[in-house]
């Protein structure tokens, strides 16, 4: 290497003539290739974190909906229940009307038959 203050060629830190500080010489290849590895090793774990990231938020945002599905179909099955129910009991009112009626002699037995068969028809649906 010459020294770029004197001109003597020189080796080192320090030119041996002059004591001039020498520049550092370039990185070698191999040295150049550690570094781009280095980068896109960097790059890559990056974007793999956010690529996990992503993937998590995803995960959670899909068990979120899930649960509200599940939280919905809870409750329409419960009103459904609850509808059955109060239709059972409704035809269960008319059933004992119609059993006092028919005791009481206010509708006859034919006509008892009648409304009873409705009422199972009703129930059977």
């Amino acid at each position: 290497m010459r020294c770029p203050n004197c001109g003597q060629k020189t080796s080192g830190d320090y030119c041996q003539w002059c004591n001039y500080p020498l520049p550092r010489r370039r990185p070698t290849r191999r040295r150049k290739f550690e570094k781009l590895v280095a980068k896109e090793f960097k790059l890559a774990a990056r974007e793999e974190a956010k690529r996990k990231a992503e993937e998590a938020r995803q995960a959670r945002e899909a068990e979120e909906q899930a649960k509200e599905e599940a939280e919905l179909a809870a409750r329409e099955e419960a009103k459904r229940k609850a509808e059955e129910i109060k239709q059972a009991v409704e035809n269960l009112k008319q059933i004992e009307k119609t059993c006092k009626q028919l005791r009481a002699g206010k509708i006859e037995t034919k006509e008892a038959i009648q409304k009873l068969s409705d009422i199972t028809d009703r129930i059977a649906k």
